[in-house]
């Protein structure tokens, strides 16, 4: 499928949306800033743009092998994805497995305590409002999103989740926590946005019982580990 960028629909903390000449389809142009998973904070981040591309590419294929429907299309340019266009659902949805950062905070639990069920929490993306948490009545009651839809999601995040941890697990990475995001394709509800180290938030396997050796940095040697790690390769 060939297709060129066109008018840029949108610029978000990672990439920018751009139109094609098929209104189907959208060209994601990843950007070497960035605002990580747990800190917001922006970072220019050396090969972002190609790093955050080449897996998130590489994990949309994964999932959709397992029939979770995404709006991957293609690996385009360096660092651009083509994907379907999506109308996306306002909201991130965020799963744990492990209790770290905000949630260990909110609730006192231990740093790197295992949860005996991933929690799932919903938050809505109004940066005026400071992205607050909410349940999924509210995404009912506010018609963001239909009791089916919402189902379909808690479905398929939980399918993802387990996909993606075993994943990991094999290349040595725990997968703390992971968050998403969906869109609409016709009747459909579809994953869209991105799978990246920023979106996932994962320790080293092999210091998982030291929270604080455990983290991964997303500049450095610590990044080309994780990412010779998950593309089998070394990036140049």
């Amino acid at each position: 499928m060939e297709l060129k960028k066109e008018k840029r629909l949108f610029q978000g903390r990672s990439k920018k949306v751009y139109a094609t000449g098929d209104p189907e389809h959208i060209i994601l142009v990843f950007m070497d800033e960035s605002a990580p998973f747990e800190s917001g904070q922006p970072l220019r981040i050396r090969n972002r743009k190609k790093w955050a591309c080449e897996i998130s590419a590489l994990l949309m294929k994964y999932v959709a092998s397992y029939h979770i429907p995404t709006h991957f299309v293609q690996s385009g340019e360096p660092g651009e994805m083509v994907a379907e266009r999506l109308n996306m659902i306002p909201a991130e949805f965020v799963i744990w497995n492990t209790a770290s950062g905000s949630l260990s905070r909110r609730f006192g639990i231990k740093e790197g305590t295992d949860l005996s069920y991933p929690i799932l929490e919903c938050y809505l993306k109004d940066e005026a409002l400071k992205y607050p948490m909410v349940s999924m009545d509210h995404l009912h009651a506010f018609d963001i999103a239909a009791p089916n839809e919402t189902a379909a999601i808690d479905r398929m995040i939980r399918k993802i989740n387990a996909v993606l941890k075993s994943y990991f697990e094999r290349r040595r990475l725990k997968l703390v926590s992971t968050r998403l995001e969906f869109g609409r394709k016709e009747d459909r509800v579809v994953l869209g946005d991105e799978i990246t180290p920023e979106t996932c938030l994962f320790w080293d396997g092999e210091q998982a019982d030291s929270p604080s050796k455990a983290r991964f940095r997303l500049t450095g040697e610590d990044r080309d580990a994780v990412y010779a790690r998950l593309c089998g390769q070394i990036l140049s």
